[in-house]
């Protein structure tokens, strides 16, 4: 990874020590934000009365927003609006906190869970910002643990708000949230450095509008695909229109002068696999623990729930952490026997393992810690070594746009599995039952494990095994 070791803006010079952990702040509030909602979801489906596909929606907007706007945001971050854009996108989490919070109807709450989904994309501006501001020897060990904030946000976030909301309430769950996420925006403003004469590229709406509809009518025929029928003229309808909108954003990609995304960076090998593992890799690492917290809070009577409470459901999460922590030190052994590539294969094949090791009949707690412990390992190894591969193949001034793309397949994985998580639970619940039957579940966590497979044989045979790693 090539890193000026010179601040490239006078405002820049003396502030590096206090930068790197502001921008760690504030990618990482946003990343427990973003998976606020997940443990909620039995509790919005009870409040609301809504079914379980339902109520996955409010997980899958987070991150369909997310998908759509991290780009756009992205590209924003490598120009002179870096800081007002970030400070924006601090701002408006808050404000979907707080919609979310006093939300009366599950409309309502969407709308703010939808804003949330914002947050993503701080995790790509505030690398773009490390990179631009801080010297060598910092950014490579702040981007590095920038990279692997979307999942701490849910080892972190999931037991805190879960106890937050079991004993005080949803709503308060999200007003603190919406405080911290203001609090961040303040401490941005006064401590991230403007970004000096630096031209701010076109923001590609007709992209983003694109792409947006295009995913959302795949959503939505994943979605129903159980109630209305797999092989329904609706179904049918929203698969086809959904091909021919994504098919369109590529062509309007190549050719528009400011696109979302520069798709002709796609032909860098390096970019390449980091961008297809972000996309398989983003469906294990978004619905593993959706579904863990679900099944661990059924009641016994379904004859494979722990009944456990919301609290507790949290606290299983916690091995989350601790295992991001020890699957980004697998990038500094990687980059002893092999670089990027020995990470990435290491990663995708534990998690996979661990996906596989959910769907054991009569799981317990401590086959839930070992499953988690394994996935969160692989998901710190492996989103740990992608910025290496993007930043080796962009230019500096690309840096944001590639990794907000890169964000953006990531996002768009979680939420592909969290459509699919719903469809696979819908289709095993019978006729007036609120729960699925256990093959549901099955279903659903071999769906990760196949999507962790896939990473695998990608890291097998697209990585260069010349990749380099980052080192700390």
């Amino acid at each position: 990874m090539s890193v000026s070791t010179e601040p490239k803006h006078p405002q820049a010079i003396g502030m590096w020590l206090p930068l790197a952990p502001v921008l760690i702040s504030a990618a990482l509030i946003s990343s427990i934000i973003v998976t606020l909602g997940a443990p909620l979801i039995p509790l919005m489906q009870e409040r609301f009365a809504i079914s379980s596909e339902e109520a996955q929606w409010s997980y899958t907007i987070t991150l369909l927003v997310a998908a759509a706007c991290t780009p756009i945001f992205g590209r924003m971050a490598d120009g002179r609006r870096r800081r007002p854009v970030t400070v924006l996108v601090c701002g408006l989490v808050s404000v979907g906190c707080i919609i979310s919070a006093l939300a009366d109807s599950f409309s309502m709450l969407l709308i703010g869970r939808g804003m949330q989904g914002l947050g993503v994309s701080l995790v790509a501006m505030t690398i773009a910002a490390a990179r631009a501001y801080l010297p060598a020897h910092s950014a490579q060990s702040t981007v590095a643990i920038l990279s692997i904030t979307t999942a701490l946000g849910a080892g972190i976030g999931y037991p805190i708000t879960t106890y937050i909301a079991d004993h005080m309430g949803m709503g308060v769950a999200f007003g603190v949230a919406g405080a911290f996420s203001a609090i961040v925006a303040v401490i941005v403003l006064i401590r991230l450095p403007p970004a000096g004469d630096v031209a701010t590229p076109r923001a590609d709406l007709v992209g983003m509008l694109l792409l947006v509809t295009g995913v959302t009518s795949y959503l939505l025929a994943i979605t129903h695909g159980n109630s209305w029928h797999w092989f329904s003229s609706q179904v049918l309808v929203l698969f086809g229109a959904g091909t021919a909108l994504l098919a369109f954003w590529i062509r309007w990609e190549f050719h528009t002068p400011f696109p979302l995304v520069k798709l002709q960076l796609m032909a860098n090998r390096r970019l390449l696999s980091a961008d297809v593992i972000a996309l398989f890799m983003g469906v294990s690492l978004y619905s593993t623990p959706v579904l863990v917290s679900r099944l661990v809070q059924l009641p016994t009577s379904t004859g494979y729930g722990l009944g456990l409470s919301l609290t507790v459901a949290g606290m299983i999460m916690i091995p989350i952490v601790f295992g991001n922590l020890l699957g980004s030190r697998i990038i500094f052994l990687g980059g002893r026997f092999g670089g990027a590539r020995v990470s990435l294969i290491l990663g995708s094949g534990l998690a996979m393992v661990g996906a596989l090791v959910l769907t054991t009949e009569h799981v317990s707690i401590p086959v839930l810690v070992l499953a988690m412990s394994l996935t969160a390992i692989g998901a710190g190894a492996t989103f740990g070594s992608m910025p290496a591969l993007v930043i080796e193949a962009v230019p500096e001034q690309e840096t944001g746009s590639a990794m907000s793309f890169n964000l953006l397949l990531r996002t768009m994985g979680g939420t592909i599995g969290s459509a699919l998580t719903a469809a696979s639970l819908g289709a095993f619940t019978p006729p007036g039952h609120d729960y699925a039957e256990w093959a549901g579940f099955r279903l659903a966590f071999s769906i990760c494990a196949f999507a962790c497979l896939t990473a695998l044989v990608v890291s097998l045979v697209l990585v260069p095994r010349s990749s380099t790693q980052q080192s700390r």
